[in-house]
């Protein structure tokens, strides 16, 4: 299948788009056309569009990491269907790709301070690709590289692909690279093919509705805890798009064994708003989750969080300059934990008069939004016992100035 002109690159991705919203479009709906993923009027079981016009940059081409894994392809069965163009992938001149269905809840999930941000927020190019088994033409995976202006914006989207986007209603697997998004999307009755292409780029095909799978509780990923002291040990699993984040503290039971909660707390007003607690006889992340990891997944399913390899701290910065933390006495309210940066300082919160000893531990930042997850180990005075909190703190906004 040969295509002749540049500007046919377009035209081709769109008919991929329109052919698989014809099964939706033809499902009753009264639209004349698909409606804008961001006009805000998602209904449940419905579907949209997010279209955008991509910039003309002739000296455009696909990553090296895109073009070797193509390149690779017959190692696992598969070639590169004929495309113009050098490099066996082509450069679109619009991105148009639909989600089918794509309900209230996970349009809100796209939204960064209450206004739309889709695939198209910050895409700077964008290539596309498709590849045929070798001994059946039928098993056919499209393969796309959606490149992006920072990384930021790429793991923002990556994440979202994967957890609040249905790929013009197929399933599909969703890989970061650094500034680039890959998605192989898989056609009906290729299931099969998904899975080795989508492995190929280093992916894997996650079940619709299913559980998030837990980095913790994948052995290639690096598990050891973020902290871990005087019986505490405390695990991030990941961040959700709403400004939520997902963590797991982990300690002696009192009748024998490990005690396990899971909490997700909503960082724009530091509240919990989910937290379950498991019991195991073991100690490991092994433990854990030869027995919960399902139960858990589908909680972080439910609010959207994305699961995440948490290794360490990040170095976080504001505006070119460092941030930094600190615990400050307040006149007549206790103890503050205290955020400063170049833009000036920002209270987070407060310590309770019933801890006797607190440090600062570091800060998580947010792959959705300029926000930062801050952990704070407490010590009750009463019990001695450990504990663990998490403020959130926005960077780009409502800092006060140093006096």
């Amino acid at each position: 299948m040969t295509h002749h002109g540049g500007s046919t690159a377009g035209s081709r991705f769109c008919a991929a788009a329109l052919i698989g919203l014809w099964g939706w479009l033809a499902g009753g709906t009264a639209r004349a056309a698909p409606r804008p993923c961001g006009s805000g009027d998602a209904r449940e079981g419905d579907g949209c569009v997010e279209a955008c016009p991509l910039p003309a940059a002739s000296g455009a081409r696909p990553s090296e990491q895109f073009l070797a894994k193509l390149r690779a392809l017959p190692s696992v069965g598969y070639h590169v269907m004929v495309n113009p163009g050098p490099w066996g992938a082509t450069a679109l001149s619009e991105l148009r790709v639909a989600s089918i269905p794509f309900g209230k809840e996970r349009a809100a999930r796209w939204r960064q301070n209450g206004l739309w941000a889709g695939p198209c927020a910050g895409l700077a190019a964008a290539f596309q690709s498709t590849a045929v088994g070798d001994r059946d033409a039928r098993k056919v995976v499209d393969v796309y590289e959606l490149r992006y202006a920072a990384e930021t914006s790429a793991r923002r989207v990556a994440a979202l692909l994967a957890s609040s986007w249905d790929w013009n209603g197929h399933p599909s697997v969703v890989v970061r690279r650094g500034l680039s998004v890959i998605v192989a999307e898989g056609r009906y009755g290729a299931w099969s093919a998904l899975e080795t292409v989508g492995g190929h780029f280093g992916g894997t095909v996650a079940p619709r509705n299913g559980p998030t799978p837990l980095a913790l509780c994948d052995k290639r990923s690096k598990r050891q805890p973020l902290f871990q002291a005087d019986g505490l040990r405390l695990h991030v699993l990941g961040f959700a798009p709403s400004g939520e984040l997902a963590w797991l503290a982990a300690g002696a039971a009192p009748a024998g064994g490990t005690l396990w909660t899971l909490h997700v707390t909503n960082l724009v007003n530091d509240r919990e708003i989910a937290a379950r607690t498991y019991h195991t006889a073991g100690s490991t992340p092994d433990a854990f989750c030869a027995e919960h990891r399902v139960d858990a997944g589908l909680l972080l399913a439910e609010r959207g969080v994305s699961s995440a390899d948490f290794s360490a701290f990040d170095k976080a910065d504001v505006d070119g300059g460092p941030l930094t933390l600190s615990i400050q006495r307040a006149s007549a309210s206790g103890e503050a934990i205290v955020m400063e940066g170049a833009p000036g300082t920002k209270v987070l919160g407060r310590l309770p008069a019933s801890v006797t000893e607190a440090r600062t531990l570091g800060f998580i930042r947010s792959p959705f939004e300029e926000r930062v997850a801050v952990l704070v180990v407490t010590k009750d005075a009463a019990t001695g016992r450990l504990a663990a909190r998490v403020l959130g703190g926005r960077l780009d906004k409502r800092w006060m100035a140093r006096r």
